[in-house]
Formats: C-alpha cells, sequence, structure tokens
C-alpha cells in the first residue's frame, strides 16, 4: 500500500539509519539487510530506548529510524510519538511481530512512514518496504490492513466500539486496580472510573473484574515487563483525552 506523504530523500547521500529492536540477534539481521539493500547506509544497531535515544541525540537527525514496539525500558509509543512531533527522524518504519489490535490502532494514529510485519511478509519484503518510505510513501503489510480492516474481528470491533476514555480506563484498572487506584491514575473521580467500568462490562459483555483484565492483557492494554505493569500508549491517550476542545491536533 502506498500513498504519497513526504519529499524523496536525496540517495545520492549517506542514509544516516538507525536499527532499534530488542532483539539483537534480530536486529543485527535488520541491519544487514538494509545495508545490503541501500549501498550508501550507515546503520546504527541498539537494543534499547535509552540506547536509541542517546545514538539519535549524538546524529542530531537521522534519515530512518528502524524500530520495533517492545521494549523493557520504556513505553515505545510514547517515544515514537516524541520521535515524530520532534522530527528527529526523517522517516520511521515499524517492523514488528505485534498482532494486538490496541497497539497497531495507536501506531497507525502516529504519523509514521510504515508498518511492516516480518513474519507474514518476511525480510525479504523489507526492501520493497524501504523503498517505500525513502521515496516518500507510506508503506503496509496487507497483513496489518486485514487486521485493521477486518469486520470479522472480534478484537477489532472491540477498539471500535471504546471511546478514548474508556481505552485509558481499560488501561489502568486492566492490571487488577480497584476504581480508586485507577481514579488516582487518571486524575479522575471514582465515581466516574466507575461509571466507565460499568460501561466497559457492558460493551464487552462481561460481568467481573478477573474478566477485564484479560481482555486487558490479551489486546495489549496492559503489559508485564521486569515484574512491572507496562501501559503501551497510555501517555499518549491522556493527552488525547485531556487536549482541550479548542486545542486543534499537531499536524
Amino acid at each position: 500500500m502506498l500513498l504519497t506523504a513526504s519529499p524523496q530523500l536525496d540517495s545520492s547521500n549517506s542514509l544516516r539509519i538507525v536499527v532499534a529492536k530488542e532483539d539483537r540477534l534480530y536486529g543485527e539481521c535488520l541491519k544487514q539487510n538494509i545495508e545490503n539493500s541501500l549501498r550508501n547506509a550507515e546503520v546504527n544497531q541498539v537494543g534499547s530506548l535509552t540506547e536509541a535515544q542517546a545514538v539519535m541525540h549524538a546524529l542530531g537527525r537521522c534519515d530512518l529510524l528502524v524500530c520495533g514496539v517492545g521494549f523493557r525500558d520504556g513505553d515505545s509509543l510514547e517515544w515514537l510519538e516524541g520521535v515524530v512531533s520532534s522530527r528527529s527522524a526523517s522517516r520511521v518504519l515499524i517492523v514488528t511481530a505485534c498482532r494486538k489490535i490496541h497497539i497497531i490502532s495507536l501506531l497507525r494514529e502516529i504519523t509514521l512512514n510504515g508498518l511492516l510485519d516480518p513474519v507474514e511478509a518476511g525480510l525479504e519484503e523489507l526492501s520493497h518496504a524501504l523503498d517505500f518510505v525513502l521515496s516518500g510513501g507510506y508503506y503496509l503489510s496487507p497483513s496489518f490492513h486485514e487486521l485493521l480492516h477486518s469486520v470479522e474481528t472480534s478484537a477489532v470491533e472491540l477498539i471500535r466500539n471504546l471511546t478514548a476514555k474508556e481505552q485509558l480506563v481499560m488501561g489502568a484498572i486492566g492490571d487488577g486496580s480497584d476504581d480508586a487506584e485507577a481514579a488516582g491514575r487518571l486524575g479522575m473521580s471514582t465515581a466516574a472510573v466507575r461509571s466507565h467500568r460499568k460501561r466497559l462490562h457492558t460493551k464487552l459483555g462481561i460481568s467481573h473484574r478477573g474478566e477485564l483484565m484479560r481482555i486487558a492483557f490479551t489486546h495489549g492494554f496492559v503489559r508485564v515487563i521486569n515484574s512491572e505493569i507496562v501501559r503501551p500508549g497510555f501517555a499518549s491517550l491522556m493527552k488525547k483525552v485531556s487536549r482541550p476542545p479548542w486545542e486543534p491536533r499537531a499536524g
């Protein structure tokens, strides 16, 4: 899938590329494939968000960030939103096997340049995706396109039926927190959280908190990394919900 998004990069100059994947062996595989496809590429490989931030700061600006979404040292969705808003990377291509519709939907809301599914497409598709992205287009693996547009997928229907506030509440209480704890996390009243939780129960066809936790973990609203609770995209959703109605969206 190709949509014209931004001007083509000058391929006659050396391209500064950062590959950020927590699986360093897989990151090395991506690095080698990129170097084979782009002879003028200078590729920096890192395995954490902290390393990626340091390398990109040292570069000042990179031409392309090739990134995964599962890191132990931070919320990659929040970090990616910062990368895009600060324009510290001219292009961003996400390479992930993640099939959690909540995370994929949030990634689509960030102004990225591509989503590549390496499991369905295979790494041989990487060269094709790079051509699209570097020429100013948008690349979306057919598997992600099918996932996002499938009306038969219960996970897709779940996300479509939840408001931004309900998704926030799902993330806030999806780890088993009670209404009062979630209220403090969200800056809402306990009564408001209780109301949203009851609405979630009705929409999801469930009757108790344990089922809500299962759905939250299954669909990526909540994750456990190094024994700590992580809520992917939670900070971004908080900004979206708290934005005054008269404040325009960035970009």
